[in-house]
């Protein structure tokens, strides 16, 4: 009975290994804005130097939001959730943070003062053994108000960077970046603009950039604005049928091993 104590041992680790909970998390930053342009002179002959100017907002002209959700479902138990929403219309720091067991949300809108330097921030670190966690964000930035000179075009340009990394079966994580630029050109009706980026897992950085031409001998005012959305879901793992399969194999062997008899004649080893 030699081989007693090591499958002893062997079915122990089997049964660790099998019973034991394995982690499921989402780890993931996304940073959005920075917004830039370019301009292009559509009638060198006029005389009109290509420009565009920021207008200031106002007091009251500050509109950034940022909402956020969190909800986790454990079996056989009532689903939990949170929804949290923020706006400031004074233009200063703007942040939304959320905890919850091992898990943290976070996110901001930062460099209001110059709106065109706005960033949108947000973190995710989801971590469970035994739920499934959901979590949402959305930010939207203040609008990035300018004038733009006649027979002028201008693209605008941001990025967004992001990091995501995800364990578990099931797990994932989305980004979506907006940036919409509106122009009110004189005797026209205004005109909308957007452009879209996605990411999903991995580490990158996705560009946009939304262009207008401004054909008329007019200057024309427009906004530009920014929004972030990310979804975040983490499923805990389940037990695969292979590893309960292993358990049982081992367990049956050491049945066996305990109800062999000692062969006739033989001394017993004792450990």
């Amino acid at each position: 009975m030699k081989l007693a104590k090591p499958l002893v041992l062997l079915g122990c680790m089997l049964g660790a290994a099998w019973s034991a909970p394995a982690l499921a998390d989402v780890d993931a930053t996304i940073t959005y804005g920075k917004l830039s342009y370019t301009l292009t002179d559509l009638d060198p002959s006029d005389g009109i130097a290509p420009s565009l100017s920021f207008i200031p907002l106002s007091s009251d002209g500050y509109s950034g939001t940022l909402g956020a959700s969190y909800s986790e479902w454990y079996r056989g138990h009532p689903a939990v959730s949170d929804y949290l929403n923020r706006s400031d219309f004074e233009g200063g720091p703007l942040s939304l943070d959320y905890v919850r067991g091992d898990s943290t949300m976070h996110a901001s809108l930062g460099s209001r003062g110059a709106a065109p330097s706005q960033v949108l921030t947000i973190e995710d670190h989801l971590r469970t053994t035994d739920r499934t966690l959901n979590a949402y964000h959305s930010i939207f930035s203040d609008p990035v108000a300018f004038t733009l000179s006649a027979n002028t075009s201008v693209t605008f340009h941001t990025a967004m960077d992001y990091s995501a990394h995800v364990s578990g079966p099931g797990s994932s994580f989305l980004a979506r970046s907006v940036l919409e630029v509106f122009i009110d050109p004189a005797g026209e009706d205004g005109h909308t603009v957007n452009a879209e980026g996605v990411s999903g897992i991995g580490d990158g950085t996705t560009l946009l950039q939304a262009s207008f031409s401004n054909g008329t001998s007019a200057s024309a005012e427009g906004y530009a604005l920014l929004s972030l959305f990310t979804s975040a879901a983490v499923v805990s793992p389940v037990p695969q049928p292979a590893h309960g399969a292993m358990l049982l194999a081992g367990l049956a062997v050491l049945g066996l091993v305990r109800r062999r008899p000692t062969a006739p004649g033989r001394p017993s080893v004792r450990d």
